[in-house]
């Protein structure tokens, strides 16, 4: 519910980093908070998870960001090689979830992505049916214990979670080439 900047200042009020992300299909948060203000973070990250703000600006600012990422690494030699052996070795079909896209095709999914979308996926998928915590260091065990089972164990999603069935991967050997002229670092 809070903006990024009263959000960023709460942290720092805490004196906590936090990152949130996605990894496959996990939603992933970690950070570090000193034993005074643990619970005080974890309420960040309750509210980052189940209250985020979808604010218009902000969403603007992350597709440019990542547009501008994608055309940095379409020159990359490195990223070209990395991003062609994760294509060619990815079991899973374009437009399935866990598939390997290729930069043109991150590029049109990001640019035609919306935040209406974003919404709904956070409504229909985002919840902690499939939640693991770990605090590490000297903090309250039995508060934090309750604490992160008041937040977070009865919050589902509507979509029950289901995980992808992991494919083998059945790709024939290969010879790629490249071409990156007038890039350093070639491979």
């Amino acid at each position: 519910s809070l903006d990024r900047i009263a959000f960023t200042d709460a942290l720092e009020a805490n004196e906590a980093e936090l990152s949130i992300g996605a990894n496959g299909q996990n939603l992933v948060a970690s950070g570090r908070a000193t034993a005074p203000t643990l619970l005080k973070t974890l309420a960040l990250v309750e509210d980052a998870l189940k209250r985020p703000r979808f604010d218009a600006l902000e969403f603007a600012a992350w597709r440019k960001e990542a547009l501008s990422g994608l055309e940095s690494a379409e020159t990359n030699p490195q990223a070209l090689a990395s991003k062609a052996l994760s294509i060619a070795i990815n079991p899973y079909p374009s437009g399935h979830p866990a598939a390997s896209e290729s930069f043109a095709q991150a590029h049109a999914a990001i640019s035609a992505l919306t935040l209406a979308e974003v919404k709904k996926a956070h409504s229909d998928f985002i919840g902690a049916a499939n939640f693991s915590a770990s605090v590490v260091g000297e903090f309250d065990e039995a508060k934090t214990i309750a604490s992160i089972k008041t937040r977070f164990e009865s919050w589902r999603a509507p979509m029950a979670y289901v995980e992808f069935p992991e494919l083998p991967n059945r790709a024939a050997p290969k010879h790629t080439w490249i071409n990156t002229p007038d890039q350093a670092n070639g491979m």
